[in-house]
């Protein structure tokens, strides 16, 4: 798990007040990790842990959109749901 993909945990755990484990299986998986699945745990613990977020896929799926943009300079084409965070599109690694 690269830094970046830390970083990106940490501002989601920000901006929506929750508390990311990096025990959850979408975080420690032996498998590549993909950018959906990535999505639908970050979705999930909004779900769980903050029931105040209006329409938590939206926002989720906007705000780390709008942060791999901005902050890491990934093309907006290659932010897809099948995308490997790892991989050379993303490289969050």
């Amino acid at each position: 798990m690269g830094l970046e993909y830390v970083e990106i945990v940490m501002e989601v755990e920000d901006e929506f007040g929750i508390v990311v484990s990096f025990d959850d299986a979408f975080a420690d998986s032996s498998e590549p990790v993909t950018y959906g699945a990535f999505l639908d745990g970050m979705i999930a613990a909004v779900r769980e842990q903050n029931p105040d977020v209006c329409d938590p896929k939206l926002a989720v799926e906007q705000f780390v959109h709008n942060l791999l943009i901005t902050e890491y300079s990934v093309a907006p084409e290659h932010i897809v749901r099948d995308e490997k965070l790892f991989g050379p599109n993303l490289n969050l690694g």
